[in-house]
């Protein structure tokens, strides 16, 4: 499944009525985060180990979230992706100190 893909299929599970609130994803957003926050903080807490089904739960919330946000600003999550990668490699080139120019 393509970024793309999966944003459209995800926008439908939006309702109606918040599909043009972006406070609704963008609140969704932190309380997701919220809760992989929380796993990582018991598993410290209790000395346990953090459960991969827990963290992906909770990560494809926030994914879901991310998918919808950016949609409401008409941002492709596939140009997201690759925008990101790109701004990552330039930034790790960068540290290398290679210039912008020589890229």
């Amino acid at each position: 499944m393509t970024g793309t893909e999966y944003q459209n299929t995800a926008y439908k599970f939006c309702p109606p009525q918040l599909k043009k609130s972006f406070d609704f994803p963008a609140l969704g957003m932190m309380e997701e985060l919220g809760e992989v926050m929380q796993i990582i903080r018991k598993s410290r807490r209790d000395n346990t180990p953090m459960w991969r089904d827990e963290i992906q739960e909770e990560l494809g919330d926030l994914l879901w979230n991310i998918a919808v946000f950016a949609k409401m600003f008409d941002i492709n999550l596939n140009d997201l992706m690759k925008s990101n990668i790109t701004k990552l490699t330039i930034r790790e080139k960068e540290r290398n100190g290679m210039s912008k120019v020589q890229s």
